[in-house]
C-alpha cells in the first residue's frame, strides 16, 4: 500500500508539475549561464536567474526545491515500472529510454553478473519520466559544453591531466541523472548522482 501510494503521488507529481518545472528551471540556468560567460560576478549572475522566473509562477528557491524533487519522482518511476536495479537507473545515458513502433523500451547496462547490455520493455510514463530527467539535467550539459569548449578556444596545448579531465566530462555530459553540487562556489559545478561525482 505503501509503494502504491508513493508511485502514485510520483506519477501525478511528474505530470503536473514536470513541464513547467523543467522550463522554468532551463530558463533560469541559462540566464546564469549566459552571465557566467562574460565574466561577471555571482551576485550578478544570481540577479540574472532570479530576474529569469519572474513570469515562471515560482521563485527561486521553489524551483530549486521542486526540480530536484521531480528528479527524484522521475527515478522512482524508472525504477518501479522496470525492476532494474537502482545501479542500472543510475547508468543510463540520456536517449536510451526509447520508443519504437509505440513501445517503451529501456537500454541500459546489468552488473549483477558482469556488465552486459539489455533491453527491457516499459510503459509510456517510463518515457514520460526519461524525456522530464532529461529536460531537467539539460542546464549541466549546457555548462559541461561551454567548460570543454573554453578549453579548445583558448589554444593552449592540453596537458595529459587536462585531457583526462575533458575525457571524463565527455562522458558524464551524457548521463541522465546530473543535478547541481551543493558546493557550487562561483564556478560551474554538477554532480553524477550514481558516482557522486564533482566537478568545478
Amino acid at each position: 500500500a505503501i509503494a502504491q501510494d508513493l508511485i502514485r503521488k510520483a506519477v501525478k507529481f511528474i505530470r503536473e508539475n514536470g513541464k513547467s518545472v523543467a522550463a522554468a528551471t532551463l530558463a533560469r540556468e541559462t540566464a546564469g549561464l549566459e552571465i557566467m560567460k562574460l565574466g561577471k560576478s555571482k551576485a550578478v549572475r544570481d540577479r540574472a536567474r532570479r530576474k529569469a522566473l519572474e513570469h515562471s509562477g515560482y521563485s527561486n528557491a521553489e524551483i530549486t526545491t521542486l526540480s530536484r524533487q521531480i528528479m527524484t519522482a522521475c527515478n522512482i518511476v524508472i525504477l518501479f515500472f522496470t525492476g532494474i536495479r537502482a545501479s542500472e537507473v543510475l547508468s543510463l545515458e540520456q536517449g536510451r529510454i526509447i520508443k519504437q513502433d509505440g513501445v517503451v523500451w529501456v537500454l541500459g547496462e546489468q552488473y549483477k553478473l558482469g556488465q552486459k547490455h539489455r533491453k527491457w520493455m516499459a510503459p509510456e510514463i517510463v518515457y514520460e519520466a526519461h524525456q522530464l530527467a532529461k529536460d531537467l539535467s539539460q542546464p549541466m550539459r549546457n555548462a559541461i559544453d561551454w567548460e570543454i569548449e573554453q578549453h579548445h578556444q583558448s589554444g593552449a596545448k592540453l596537458d595529459s591531466n587536462t585531457k583526462h579531465n575533458l575525457a571524463e566530462l565527455s562522458e558524464l555530459r551524457e548521463r541522465l541523472f546530473l543535478t547541481w553540487s551543493s558546493k557550487r562556489g562561483v564556478a560551474v559545478s554538477y554532480t553524477h548522482l550514481r558516482a557522486h561525482e564533482t566537478r568545478h
